[in-house]
């Protein structure tokens, strides 16, 4: 999915590869069977918890390592992203805007 998007104009070059290779959340049905196969069904939760912690700070550290702090970020057809759709409107903060947009979202499919 994440290559579809980079292909079609969507990520740049840097951001398919962080979304690519850190955000990978791992399943419950996949690490149910992982910690039954080693007899630790007890520690499911603790395990399940701890999995999902190294992989936040996984995405929180990886994208600064080499190889991919070395990626461009550009599109796929080497150019700069137009504009900047990530900038907020005046009056609004991350978490407002954020919450402004997913519920107009709703509203517009409510009609």
């Amino acid at each position: 999915m994440t290559s579809k998007q980079y292909e079609q104009g969507f990520y740049t070059q840097r951001e398919a590869a962080v979304v690519g290779t850190t955000f990978s959340a791992v399943s419950i049905s996949f690490s149910l069977v992982v910690i039954a196969q080693v007899n630790l069904m007890h520690m499911f939760t603790w395990f399940y918890l701890t999995v999902c912690l190294a992989g936040i700070a996984a995405a929180i550290v990886v994208p600064r390592l080499p190889p991919l702090c070395w990626k461009k970020d550009a599109l796929i057809d080497n150019s700069e992203r137009q504009g900047d759709e990530e900038t907020l409107p005046e009056g609004y903060s991350t978490l407002s805007y954020g919450l402004h947009c997913a519920s107009t979202v709703p509203r517009k499919s409510a009609r």
